[in-house]
């Protein structure tokens, strides 16, 4: 694939969101579980862990937060308290895996113009900003403050513009077949979903990505393969 520029996901691509997530689950709730009562540490933890769509919505993010009071009455907070708690803790929890580090070291050594393409808020930069990558490049796009979300084609559309490459010279990653490959496939980018560990939708069946992968390090030899074709 001969590629010029490359565009990623956020949530789920640069880290792994749910087990950031387990880990503020485990740490917040080591924090504020009363001792020695029912129910167990680890049955508060899975209980939280199954609520894992907050992420999804602002209904299911309040949802979230208003559940875990009641799983943990005893908690000193209301529900916007909690929720601003999370927020302010979450990007601690967020780490990059060996291969993705490296991988990101490589990349900013290669100079390939890249970017970050991510549905949400505002409180998405302190994510950008706790993995060091807003560092490495000024392409972001975060869906609130663009004025549209993936898999709308605008947004992809602007992100390429910004890099100043033709949406075709470009690779996405990310890992929602819908929202990332789906999204920068209907407007003519190159995509490698990065898969963990959820198979590919039916919904979807007719759709395939370029490639398909199980971590960034897999995609060092992109990294030689786009400073080949730009020489």
């Amino acid at each position: 694939m001969n590629n010029h520029a490359l565009l990623f996901d956020l949530d789920g691509t640069f880290y792994d969101r749910d087990q950031a997530l387990l880990s503020w689950v485990e740490t917040f709730v080591h924090a504020h579980l009363p001792v020695q009562q029912p129910p167990s540490f680890q049955e508060v933890v899975e209980k939280i862990i199954s609520l894992h769509s907050y992420g999804y919505g602002r209904r299911a993010r309040e949802g979230f937060f208003t559940k875990i009071k009641a799983i943990i009455p005893s908690l000193p907070y209301n529900v916007d308290e909690l929720a601003e708690l999370f927020y302010r803790q979450f990007p601690a929890h967020m780490l990059l895996d060996e291969g993705t580090r490296q991988f990101v070291q490589a990349l900013e050594h290669s100079k390939i113009p890249f970017g970050i393409i991510s549905n949400g808020s505002h409180r998405q930069i302190p994510k950008i900003e706790a993995l060091d990558l807003h560092r490495l490049t000024t392409c972001i796009f975060i869906s609130d403050l663009f004025g549209c979300q993936k898999p709308e084609p605008e947004i992809f559309l602007a992100a390429a513009a910004c890099l100043k490459t033709p949406a075709e010279k470009i690779l996405f990653v990310g890992d929602d077949p819908y929202l990332d490959i789906y999204g920068a496939h209907r407007v003519g980018m190159r995509t490698a979903w990065l898969q963990r560990g959820q198979p590919w939708p039916s919904t979807l069946a007719e759709l395939s990505a370029d490639m398909t992968i199980h971590s960034l390090g897999e995609l060092y030899p992109i990294l030689s393969q786009t400073l080949e074709g730009r020489s």
